[in-house]
């Protein structure tokens, strides 16, 4: 389990312009965690999905789109694939400069 709090990804997504209230922000919180536990291959956007829909109850698409709606609406809008892959690499980097970078896994 990553030692990155909860309160870390929740700034993160606030500094970003995302919003409490909208359904996305916590989709975005649980794939965000689920990335950095490693429990899900960011890298593989489906992946993060699945494991989001399976946890809330939705679909895979419920939650492409939730998640699409509130990136859209930041300074900066990007895919939601690199949003993740941005917000988890900023995270664990910021939390220890000195960590060691390594690729996600191929299977996932």
């Amino acid at each position: 389990m990553s030692s990155i709090s909860n309160k870390a990804i929740s700034d993160y997504l606030e500094a970003q312009g995302i919003r409490h209230a909208n359904v996305g922000f916590r989709y975005l919180m649980l794939g965000i965690r689920l990335s950095l536990d490693g429990k899900v291959n960011y890298g593989r956007i489906n992946s993060v999905y699945e494991a989001i829909g399976l946890e809330a109850g939705v679909t895979v698409g419920q939650v492409d789109c939730a998640i699409r709606n509130v990136i859209r609406k930041t300074a900066e809008p990007v895919s939601n694939k690199e949003f993740l892959v941005r917000a988890v690499d900023t995270l664990t980097w910021g939390e220890n400069a000195d960590a060691a970078i390594s690729m996600p896994s191929r299977s996932g």
